[in-house]
């Protein structure tokens, strides 16, 4: 999703909110976007690098990813999460117990990956590290699709009617 599509999500409720409120939630999505697309890139780049038998790259991209992760995932315990929580409706209720409780699980799963695959390891155990390595990537691949497509809906009218009550 773009800036231009976390706007459509804005145009379905946009009567409902200042244009402030609005620009705000249009940002948010936006942000999301732009952080699972570069992570998209990155992971594209892991998967080369795999392939290439790159060594240095591999460990640089590791880290940047684990840097990635970390960073998307404050920004959506910070701004994500407690916008969900204030939502009334049970389905959103369901639908942030599902990505937290999944979200805490992958955390933990990218941490351990992460340090059990120091760079002198990767270059010995090469043929295990590509395969839980991909592994990974396969699974923050549908944890992003899952988010675009659960969540970010749900975050954008929980902010517009959690404002819309206000007034």
């Amino acid at each position: 999703m773009s800036r231009r599509n976390g706007e459509l999500y804005a145009d379905r409720y946009r009567d409902k909110v200042s244009s402030q409120d609005n620009a705000m939630v249009t940002d948010l999505l936006a942000r999301f976007d732009a952080e699972h697309r570069e992570l998209e890139q990155v992971m594209a780049q892991l998967r080369e690098a795999l392939a290439d038998d790159a060594p240095d790259r591999l460990h640089a991209l590791k880290w940047r990813f684990c840097f990635l992760i970390a960073r998307h995932v404050s920004v959506e315990d910070t701004h994500a999460y407690p916008a969900l929580q204030s939502d009334p409706r049970p389905h959103v209720a369901q639908t942030l117990a599902r990505f937290t409780g999944k979200i805490g699980a992958l955390r933990e799963r990218i941490e351990i990956w992460q340090a059990a695959w120091p760079a002198d390891r990767v270059a010995c155990e090469r043929e295990l590290f590509a395969t839980e390595t991909l592994t990974l990537l396969d699974e923050v691949d549908h944890r992003i699709a899952s988010e675009e497509r659960d969540l970010f809906p749900l975050l954008a009218l929980t902010d517009f009617l959690k404002d819309a009550r206000k007034s």
